[in-house]
């Protein structure tokens, strides 16, 4: 018998911890699970659909597009001028995507090299521990407008060098 089976073996009942934790069975799939997001999904719309065409004054409804026009210009239109359709989305995407690789790179570098020089060297630790708890506590999304301009710079430079 394992020391768990013999613990348990003498615990009275009685001061055991139940789980009160719906016990869920994996192979069923109730009507609740598909319902619920259905219909909070379809009121979303509809709230939409209401702001968008209703509640807005007629003036500012440029701001909320209504989900049709959303689904069609954004999505269903390859390119329909300068910054509608699914071809610009894309190419602002692969720009955002360029973006995060470059920082995961940077990350790695900087960080393996800082993890390596903290775990040999105690003073390296001592000295840039603080650091890098206050930079934890900075939203990485502030960060991207600023690894942005790093890129920009760099490749201004680079073109400026080559000429």
């Amino acid at each position: 018998m394992t020391d768990l089976k013999a613990q348990i073996a003498v615990t009275p009942p009685s001061t055991r911890r139940q789980d009160d934790a719906p016990i869920e069975s994996k192979s069923r799939v109730r009507a609740s699970d598909i319902v619920g997001p259905a219909v909070v999904f379809v009121l979303f719309i509809g709230f939409w659909y209401a702001l968008s065409t209703v509640i807005l004054p007629e003036q500012k409804r440029f701001l909320l597009p209504a989900p049709h026009r959303v689904l069609n210009e954004g999505f269903l239109t390859w390119s329909a001028g300068e910054q509608r359709g699914l071809y610009p989305i894309l190419r602002s995407m692969w720009s955002s995507i360029q973006v995060a690789i470059i920082g995961l790179v940077i990350t790695i570098v900087i960080g393996t090299a800082l993890a390596t020089a903290m775990a040999t060297r105690r003073w390296v630790e001592r000295a840039t521990w603080p650091y890098l708890v206050a930079l934890q506590s900075a939203p990485i999304l502030a960060m991207t407008p600023l690894i942005r301009a790093l890129i920009d710079g760099i490749q201004t430079s680079a073109s400026w060098w080559s000429s």
